[in-house]
């Protein structure tokens, strides 16, 4: 049980704050995610950490790396996922609308993203202990995770579609994607329907936790992630050594620990798993969905 509170970005200070920006910026998100928020409790790490990642997000290759395993979870996902009755019925009951095509849209940027924040966990973790151990570590690890998760997932939904980022009351200088969110909410998007998506999302992924199949499909695409370390143009130095010395007497060292060899690396690959399964659910009927990557 951590005993640490993330670092929301309105407490954030004035460091801290550049560095969620550029987060947000360099992923296209209008949340800071969570783990970073964790990190922030311990800037130095936080800096040293964004540093290496932002050099790989402006790396072909790392961003080739992720879009594999994107690839991957979806396939995976596709081999043993169909919605329940419920979801389906709840789908069958809404048109093809602005709801839809914004929530289609969430997760296939959510994959995106989940892929790269997986890549980096990943990296952290067998930076940290020195060698794969990866394998070994998830069996006990992918339950009970589903509420956090989703509140994590929602939250950035609901940042993105219904929180107010007008920078000025003049209607004249509303910029094209207040416009557009305007528009969203007209068209009839609303946070009972999300709220409701979310929560047959959350159903649907404890249900699929407990097949034998998904356990095998989350085994390998660990091991499909792990072969990518390797290869990485610009390796993770998170060595025990480097941790240390970023967080010298700082009484909350163990929880930075617990937080990026276990937490981070557990619940990454299931929130990309997550938004793979909003991407098949929403999936219109004898279209393709939008590629994984983000393109249009």
């Amino acid at each position: 049980m951590l005993k640490i509170k993330p670092v929301s970005e309105k407490d954030a200070n004035r460091e801290v704050a550049e560095i969620y920006k550029s987060i947000k910026n360099s992923l296209d998100l209008y949340t800071v995610p969570l783990i970073f928020q964790y990190f922030a409790i311990f800037p130095e790490y936080l800096f040293h950490i964004w540093h290496q990642f932002q050099q790989n997000i402006n790396d072909h290759s790392f961003n080739l790396y992720c879009l594999d395993i994107s690839n991957s979870a979806v396939t995976a996902i596709k081999e043993i996922y169909k919605p329940s009755a419920p979801t389906a019925l709840f789908l069958e009951e809404m048109e093809e609308n602005a709801q839809i095509i914004e929530l289609r849209k969430f997760a296939v940027n959510s994959i995106k993203v989940n892929s790269r924040l997986y890549l980096l966990s990943v990296a952290i973790r067998e930076s940290l202990k020195g060698k794969y151990l990866g394998l070994k570590q998830i069996g006990q690890k992918i339950e009970n995770q589903e509420e956090e998760i989703l509140k994590d997932l929602s939250n950035e939904f609901y940042s993105s579609h219904f929180e107010n980022k007008k920078e000025t009351t003049d209607d004249s200088n509303i910029s094209g994607r207040q416009k557009e969110l305007d528009t969203i909410k007209k068209g009839g998007l609303t946070k009972s329907y999300t709220e409701e998506f979310f929560k047959l999302i959350t159903m649907e992924m404890e249900r699929l936790a407990k097949k034998e199949d998904y356990l095998t499909r989350r085994v390998e695409l660990e091991r499909f992630t792990l072969y990518k370390l390797p290869l990485l143009t610009n390796p993770i130095d998170s060595s025990l050594t480097t941790v240390f010395q970023k967080n010298f007497g700082n009484p909350y060292f163990p929880e930075l620990i617990y937080l990026i060899s276990d937490l981070f690396p557990t619940q990454t690959p299931y929130k990309l798993l997550t938004s793979v399964v909003m991407k098949e659910t929403l999936k219109p009927h004898g279209v393709a969905t939008p590629p994984t990557d983000g393109s249009r």
